[in-house]
């Protein structure tokens, strides 16, 4: 477990703290054995805890890593980072022995495969799906993942009986094709001349931010072609079937136990919830009238996200945010989804950086372009359950 991941285990074992003595404030008055200005100072504090959270939370999406100290003694990082600060004809023939340049067609270099995990590394950090999805790469210009479109029923037969075929089993092809996706950095010449300045850490950094925050949205409610991935919420079988709320503009407790019940069976062992950070903060209040618990429960183990119903939470800001349980028309709150089963992400094999000497030299700077190629889409819409409020 790295710096990143450890941090991340504290704020989560701190929110889970939070929302505990929260609850148990709130339980203290309902049972008339808090007052109401004790109440709203649980209340005060608690959002004051979740506030410095976001902020811890924050500065892990835009801080750099460091690269592990076995990693820099290899000639590939050394060629590697020699190549982005002083470019490419500064390489001696072993060195660009152990980088591959990428052809005439795309320029630049492919980052080494250490590079694109930190990358991904940081994208993972701007939304949940590459934790959750099933992640593909591929040298291809699509990928085509067949999925049952009925199953075929077995039948007992006796041993000497005529063999039947078996029917009803059919398949299809859900097409995926990876979109390019880019962003340039641009460094100052001092910032290539200081030595004491991780280049590699903070360009991985802003790539992975950038590239994150884009697939996120995209795997949101992209169309899956002009915008990148296809969304889980334009989706046209998945937004059909989403779970509607039972009273119009209102997010109601039973709700999400019945989009819970609406998923199928098979794919509850696995399921996630995902919904906006915001609204994981409004939900902390819901009880059940009859046994009296809260719906979020949370979670006292290091490292472990809070659980709705025993599922657990994780947080994806494209979702929309509420601060009150009133919602406007025709939104999507939440969704559980075993994501493993239902989504795919495609990743065109390599991330291309281009360093541009000439183009920002009256401003004294570098440019480094980088490239890739993500695809994303639904392939077992069965497999994400919406909740949604109803249109009016």
């Amino acid at each position: 477990m790295d710096d990143i991941e450890k941090k991340v285990a504290e704020i989560n074992e701190a929110n889970g703290k939070a929302i505990h003595d929260f609850q148990v404030e709130n339980d203290r008055k309902l049972g008339e054995k808090a007052s109401q200005v004790r109440l709203d100072e649980v209340k005060a504090e608690f959002q004051k805890k979740w506030d410095a959270q976001e902020v811890e939370i924050a500065k892990l999406k835009t801080g750099a890593i460091k690269a592990p100290e076995g990693d820099k003694d290899r000639p590939e990082h050394k060629a590697f980072g020699k190549y982005l600060r002083k470019g490419l004809e500064a390489l001696s023939p072993d060195e660009r022995k152990v980088l591959t340049i990428a052809d005439s067609t795309h320029s630049g270099v492919l980052a080494r495969d250490e590079y694109v995990k930190e990358i991904l590394h940081y994208a993972s950090l701007q939304h949940p799906m590459r934790t959750l999805a099933t992640v593909r790469q591929t040298s291809a210009y699509q990928v085509q993942v067949p999925v049952e479109t009925a199953i075929g029923a077995a039948t007992w037969e006796a041993e000497s009986a005529t063999k039947t075929e078996t029917t009803g089993l059919t398949h299809a092809l859900v097409t995926i094709i990876p979109q390019e996706i880019k962003i340039l950095y641009k460094a100052t010449q001092k910032m290539l001349e200081d030595s004491e300045f991780n280049l590699e850490a903070e360009i991985a950094s802003a790539v992975g931010r950038a590239f994150g925050t884009l697939e996120g949205t995209s795997m949101y409610s992209g169309n899956g072609t002009t915008t990148g991935c296809e969304g889980i919420s334009v989706n046209a079988t998945v937004l059909a079937d989403g779970f509607p709320a039972t009273s119009d503009n209102t997010m109601a407790l039973d709700d999400f136990f019945k989009t819970s019940y609406s998923l199928a069976s098979p794919y509850i062992p696995n399921a996630s919830w995902v919904m906006n950070r915001t609204t994981l903060g409004t939900i902390v209040q819901l009880k059940n009238a009859t046994t009296n618990q809260y719906l979020l429960q949370p979670s006292l183990q290091d490292g472990q996200p809070l659980r709705l119903m025993g599922t657990p939470i994780y947080e994806w800001s494209d979702f929309p945010a509420y601060t009150s349980t009133t919602l406007a028309d025709g939104v999507i709150v939440a969704a559980i989804a075993d994501f493993k089963r239902g989504y795919y992400i495609v990743d065109r094999v390599g991330i291309t950086i281009q360093r541009l000497n000439e183009l920002y030299a009256a401003a004294g700077m570098i440019g480094f372009y980088a490239r890739a190629r993500v695809g994303g889409g639904v392939v077992v819409p069965e497999a994400i359950q919406l909740y949604k409020n109803i249109t009016t």
